[in-house]
């Protein structure tokens, strides 16, 4: 423990262009960021049909992916781990809405809202 924290990394999270890093317990900066578009893209959105494309843009073969289809309660609805640099979800079974997508890379979360019509 240093300074009351314990050192543990949890890395940061990336939601609608806001950047917060989060070391240990705590949240240490919260900064605008323009990025989340160029590493994540979803897509079409909104979605007029079942299938949605997620592309990782800055992937790598070491690279941990996890990406998780999310109601706007937090509730995880579908979960992939290890996904590829692209692939296409069907997500018919769920009705019109907003939903968000979290994809982790590394340490890092990145946070999309989609649009299912």
């Amino acid at each position: 423990m240093v300074n009351g924290h314990s050192g543990l990394n949890l890395g940061q999270v990336i939601f609608d262009s806001v950047k917060i890093r989060i070391p240990g317990s705590i949240v240490s900066s919260i900064e605008p960021v323009n990025e989340i578009g160029n590493v994540v893209s979803v897509f079409p959105n909104p979605i007029n049909d079942d299938v949605m494309n997620v592309r990782i843009n800055n992937y790598s073969s070491n690279s941990k992916v996890k990406l998780s289809f999310m109601n706007l309660e937090g509730r995880v609805l579908f979960s992939k781990n290890n996904c590829p640099q692209s692939f296409s979800l069907n997500i018919k079974d769920y009705p019109s809405g907003m939903y968000i997508i979290s994809t982790v890379i590394n340490k890092t979360t990145y946070k999309n809202k989609i649009i299912k019509n």
